[in-house]
């Protein structure tokens, strides 16, 4: 598998996220708070964080309580974005300051490595 393959499922999780948010809610993101849904068992699902109009955090968990994933931002911009696997283990994790962009199998080990270029854009 090439290591631009492994982008794709980030990117989707990502794009998935946004899309759920607006589908789930039909109207823009509150100037200052925290959205939250939960799963029909009461346990958390998603979470959102805004202050001053842009968001600051987005995470969301499995049904069985564990993290999902862990993504913040600074002025609205993404800097560090964290994965997990349903056993709590990292799957991903990326720093915007380092533009590098880990994966891990689901026992831990390193998978793979994938470094940004200056246009954004990772090879």
């Amino acid at each position: 598998m090439s290591k631009k393959s492994y982008i794709w499922p980030f990117l989707f999780l990502v794009l998935f996220i946004t899309i759920h948010q607006q589908e789930v809610y039909g109207k823009p993101p509150p100037k200052h708070g925290i959205i939250r849904e939960f799963y029909s068992n009461g346990r958390l699902h998603l979470e959102f964080r805004y202050k001053r109009g842009r968001i600051v955090l987005k995470r969301a968990w499995y049904r069985n309580g564990r993290l999902m994933l862990d993504y913040r931002y600074h002025n609205g911009e993404p800097y560090r974005k964290k994965d997990y696997y349903d056993n709590g283990r990292l799957k991903s994790v990326w720093h915007k300051k380092t533009g590098v962009l880990k994966f891990f199998h689901d026992n831990g080990k390193l998978k793979a490595v994938v470094h940004s270029r200056a246009d954004g854009l990772y090879h």
